[in-house]
């Protein structure tokens, strides 16, 4: 400490070298995602409690970038925690474990490919009229944010993302320019959502270690119909599915009451939804012949992953549900096709209102009760919230009508880990002699 002169080194993925960057306070300080360095803090004097905190993006350490995903996440972590060994020269004693880690912030991430930037485009312009429970949202030409205390959710296009921070921090390492220029080309059409957990929420998710990010999970994901039930009454609900799935001696009863036990849906396929008609339902019990349960409509989904892709569900749910695009005349035949002419016609009108003024316009000018009711019909009729444009030019028809912003989805950026320091060698596009 009393030495004046830099201490630590810089890390270089193809050469082997480590730079780390210490910040002060780094565990209180919200730094941006798109930063590159290994940044770390230490308290000055040694305790017990002493701490090294490292916040960095993993993708970028381990592929020099975040266009793509990364899967195996792990891996990464002990290959840092070998680096970090060396460069604090730790030779009668190692850290430990990183399944053992506090976790203090977590980016849970996700990317979808478009067939063009212009397609991405068209399809985040017409994410911008939608609401996030609870917060406001910051829209901008290529990016929604909706800033929070507990967590914040994040929308955009990777490529202009890229551009703005990764690009020039290459260009000024003097990094040859195929390799910016095969990144910037690779990020083209990228559309990458991004959930910034922090630690209260972590804690409230029970996430105190990255363990706990590891295992598989079984979870439920309610529509909005559900949204504003209490926990009694969801799992009140959640009986009442098995009770009359059981009564009906169906196999699916069994596998749900079994994961009510047990936390996992082992046996029940990811994604598969539970719903009871709306109206009056009993739960048989020992005392004054049951309770009484009002169902109002809707139902839940089911799934087993590990929490990273949880959350990433939940959230992408929060936002657009199924995540389904159309445009009005398709609305309009698939209402039809649904209900007789005078309701099509009215779940029509509600669903233009809506893409025209937002849907907190629409919430209070239809009521409560009526937008609910209306938003429903039309999840029944396979219709979400997002409008599908008309005007824009060079648009893969077919695949804005297929595209479901989901995860996991088979437009995923990468379905698998890509080779690490080898992918300018094997995935290089070749020039013509």
């Amino acid at each position: 400490m009393s030495r004046d002169g830099w201490q630590w080194a810089r890390f270089n993925p193809r050469e082997g070298e480590l730079k780390l960057q210490r910040i002060r306070g780094l565990a209180e300080a919200n730094q941006h995602s798109y930063r590159r360095e290994l940044m770390f803090d230490l308290s000055p004097e040694w305790s017990d409690h002493a701490r090294l905190v490292m916040e960095f993006s993993l993708p970028k350490f381990w592929q020099g970038h975040n266009i793509h995903l990364l899967y195996d996440w792990l891996e990464t972590l002990y290959e840092v925690k070998a680096i970090l060994e060396k460069a604090f020269n730790l030779k009668r004693m190692s850290l430990p474990n990183p399944g053992t880690w506090d976790l203090l912030r977590a980016d849970f991430c996700y990317a979808w490919q478009f067939p063009s930037q212009e397609c991405a485009q068209a399809y985040l312009d017409s994410l911008k009229h939608l609401k996030f429970p609870y917060k406001q949202p910051v829209i901008h030409k290529t990016s929604i944010f909706f800033a929070g205390k507990t967590y914040a959710v994040k929308l955009y296009l990777k490529r202009p993302e890229f551009e703005a921070h990764d690009k020039k921090e290459m260009l000024k390492n003097n990094v040859a320019l195929e390799w910016v220029d095969h990144l910037e080309k690779l990020a083209d059409g990228v559309l990458r959502f991004e959930v910034t957990a922090r630690r209260r929420y972590l804690k409230w998710r029970g996430l105190p270690t990255v363990g706990y990010l590891i295992e598989d999970k079984a979870h439920v994901i309610w529509d909005d119909q559900c949204a504003s039930l209490t926990n009694e009454e969801k799992g009140l609900f959640f009986v009442c599915v098995i009770n009359s799935l059981a009564s009906k001696e169906d196999e699916q009863a069994q596998k749900l009451w079994k994961s009510f036990q047990t936390g996992r849906f082992d046996g029940i396929k990811n994604g598969t939804y539970f719903t009871l008609p709306a109206g009056y339902h009993r739960l048989h019990t020992n005392n004054n012949g049951g309770i009484e349960f009002h169902h109002s409509g809707g139902g839940f989904k089911v799934y087993q992953h590990g929490q990273a892709l949880c959350i990433v569900q939940e959230m992408i749910q929060k936002l657009v549900g199924d995540g389904a695009m159309h445009s009005d005349n398709q609305v309009h035949q698939l209402l039809n096709q649904k209900y007789k002419p005078n309701k099509a016609a009215r779940l029509t009108a509600f669903w233009t209102f809506c893409q025209r003024f937002g849907l907190d316009k629409a919430k209070e000018a239809f009521g409560r009760n009526p937008f609910y009711e209306a938003r429903a019909d039309l999840k029944a009729a396979g219709i979400d919230l997002i409008e599908r444009p008309e005007n824009v030019t060079y648009i893969d028809d077919d695949f804005l009508r297929n595209i479901r912003m989901k995860a996991p989805s088979e437009h995923v950026v990468n379905r698998i880990d890509n080779f690490r320091d080898a992918t300018h060698i094997l995935n290089f596009p070749t020039k013509a002699s």
